[in-house]
Formats: C-alpha cells, sequence, structure tokens
C-alpha cells in the first residue's frame, strides 16, 4: 500500500516601478510525505520518506524601447529528501537575456 501527501504553497508578486521597469519576486514551498506498507513474511513494514523543497526568486525587465527588452533573474533552490534514499541539493542561479521583437 502506497500514501502520499503533498503540503505545497507559493505566492509571486509583480511590480510596476514604471512604464518601461518591472520587478518579479516570489517564493515556493512543497513537503511530500510519502508511506509505503509492504507484507514480509507475516510482519508489515511501513518505509516513509519526506521530499521537502523551497525556492525564491527575483528578477527585473527593462524595456528599452518598444520592441527590445533586457531582463534579469536570481533563483535559489534547496531540496532535500530524507528517509530510506536520502540526498539535497542547493542550487542558485543567474541569468539575464534581451529580446528583440522585429516590427
Amino acid at each position: 500500500m502506497l500514501n502520499r501527501v503533498t503540503d505545497s504553497f507559493g505566492f509571486g508578486a509583480t511590480y510596476a516601478a514604471t512604464a518601461k521597469i518591472s520587478a518579479q519576486a516570489g517564493v515556493h514551498y512543497s513537503r511530500a510525505r510519502l508511506a509505503s506498507t509492504t507484507v514480509a513474511a507475516g510482519s508489515p513494514a511501513e518505509v516513509g520518506s519526506t521530499d521537502k523543497s523551497e525556492g525564491a526568486y527575483l528578477g527585473a525587465n527593462y524595456s528599452i524601447t518598444r520592441n527590445w527588452s533586457a531582463a534579469c533573474n536570481l533563483s535559489h533552490e534547496y531540496r532535500k529528501v530524507s528517509g530510506e534514499f536520502t540526498f539535497s541539493y542547493d542550487a542558485t542561479v543567474v541569468g539575464c537575456s534581451t529580446s528583440f521583437q522585429w516590427p
């Protein structure tokens, strides 16, 4: 028998500082609990694990002209799995981009 319960939430906001500049920010959280019950040699055994993920992001966008814009984003993610198989990771990502739309 397998039982999984997941609790999660996320929140994000965008702020238009001017007609050309906007900023975005947000957070998310998720926790999943997994329980597996097996019957081996007449006695039940329960194996469980927890998968927890947290993250946040921050970004800005600048409309240079009507057709041309630039954006930069920063995000951080943390994940930890505990139980029978354990692992965790921590990642920070920074990215910038530009786009041009031909008229």
